[in-house]
Formats: C-alpha cells, structure tokens, sequence
C-alpha cells in the first residue's frame, strides 16, 4: 500500500544526510500528534510535506527545530541539532506575523543575522552585506528601504526567505511559503527555492497546494500524524496513498500517471 522509506536516495547516499530524523514524536496532553516520524533528507533536495489540515505538518517543523518538546532524535549531517542550529533557519507562515511593525525590508533581513551574532552584539557592514546579498537572491534589494507593511503578500514571503537565507543556513524549513499569494507568485517563490536547492541547499516545505507536485519537488513526504509516505512524487502520488493521506475527499484523475486534479470541499 504506502511507500515508507527512511531516504528516497538512501542507496546512494555516501555522506552522512543532511537531516536525520529518527521516531520524532510530539504529544499535546493526551493527543498524539507526530507519532514516530523517521525519514531522511540528502542535500540540495527540494522536498514537499504534504497532508490534511492538523496533520502535524507545522509541528514536525518546530519539532525539528527544537521549538516544541518532542522525543526522538535529529540529526544535521550527522550531528545533533544542539550543535548544528545555526545551520538550520525557519521560515513562519506570512499570516502568523503582525506586519504593522515600523521596520523597513532591510531592517528585517538583517534580524536574521541576530542568532548567529547573538543578542548582544550589533549588526555591522558584513551582516548589511549579508542581508543585500539575501536580498538580491529573491529579487527584493530594490525595495530595500521600503516599510515592509507595505508590501504584497509575495513580496513579504520573498523578504522572510531573505531574512532566513542571510542566517547563512545549510537547511531551510518553510511553512507554507505559497499560501495566501496569487498563482504567478507561487509559481516565483518555487523557482527560487529550485534555484536555492541547486547551490545545495536543502529544503523542506509545508504545503497544502497539490498541483504540479511532481514538476517541483524532488520528494513529498505525506504525512497524518505519522508517516504514510516519503520518496519521489511519481511513485508517491498513488491513489492508495492519497486516500491514506487524506482520506475520501480528493478526487484524483489520471492521464499518464497518477495525478491531483483538485481537492474537494474540504480545506486542505
């Protein structure tokens, strides 16, 4: 039925993985909500993590990142997290930020250099540097000095990749960087995170957006509280799969192999 693999390359890994992930699990009073969560991910993949509304697909994230009480282990090319967290950054949701603060785009990306400097020392020419460089790399260091309240959603979204990639991060993780953006926009953001994972960095988004999977991503991980499936979207997107996934409510229609045409009435 489901394909579970620890790795969709693991045959021809020869270096450690970039990120190890070994029975991650995270309970929230008596609810579990990742139950034994392995796979692992090479570098310079592009990989999408799929499944139904409180699937756990935020809190694998956070988990990962040391943000919420979880047990199991985590692993940055063969490390412990502890002592490869500078190398991983964390791009939130747009609509879990209050965009109202006086800051300009500029301001914000240089925050990014704030772990790796620490609280106590300030910002100087090569962290401003740092944040142009980030800036250019999404196509935003025109809008440099501009409020960040003013911009669109895309361009926001774009900013806090900025803000992330100036932390200098082997791996980036991205909760639902295309949600809430109109069509072209989403389509700019994954060819820059492509772009981002050919120079080896390594990626892991959230998305409920189903279309095109296999176009984009080197491998979806679906996941309902554990998980169902990992490895390339072709051999993924099955139908025994999907409906393991989310159940029922996606309707699923095949031309040369099996493909998501659309979603039904339920919020993804």
């Amino acid at each position: 039925m489901a394909i579970a693999s620890a790795s969709p390359s693991a045959a021809y890994a020869t270096a450690p993985a970039a990120l190890h992930v070994e029975h991650l699990s995270v309970k929230y009073e008596d609810r579990l909500v990742l139950d034994a969560v392995s796979f692992e991910v090479e570098s310079g993949a592009l990989v999408g993590i799929i499944g139904p509304n409180g699937a756990g697909k935020t809190t694998l994230l956070k988990a990962i990142l040391g943000l919420t009480p979880a047990s199991g282990s985590v692993l940055v090319s063969g490390r412990a997290l502890r002592q490869r967290s500078r190398r991983v950054a964390y791009v939130p949701q747009i609509n879990a930020v209050n965009w109202r603060f006086p800051a300009t785009v500029l301001d914000v990306v240089v925050m990014g250099r704030t772990g790796v400097l620490g609280w106590l020392r300030w910002p100087g020419k090569r962290d401003r540097e740092l944040a142009h460089a980030a800036l250019e790399q999404v196509h935003m260091d025109h809008l440099a000095q501009r409020s960040i309240a003013d911009l669109s959603g895309g361009q926001q979204q774009r900013v806090f990749l900025a803000r992330a990639l100036a932390q200098e991060p082997d791996i980036l993780l991205l909760d639902e960087p295309i949600s809430g953006v109109d069509v072209p926009t989403q389509e700019v953001i994954l060819h820059l995170l492509r772009d981002l994972s050919a120079t080896g960095k390594t990626l892991l988004l959230t998305t409920h957006h189903l279309q095109h999977l296999e176009h984009h991503f080197d491998a979806l991980l679906c996941l309902n509280h554990r998980l169902i499936a990992y490895g390339p979207p072709s051999k993924v997107m099955t139908p025994a799969v999907v409906e393991a996934t989310f159940g029922r409510s996606l309707v699923l229609s095949p031309s040369s192999e099996q493909i998501i045409l659309e979603c039904g009435h339920h919020d993804l």
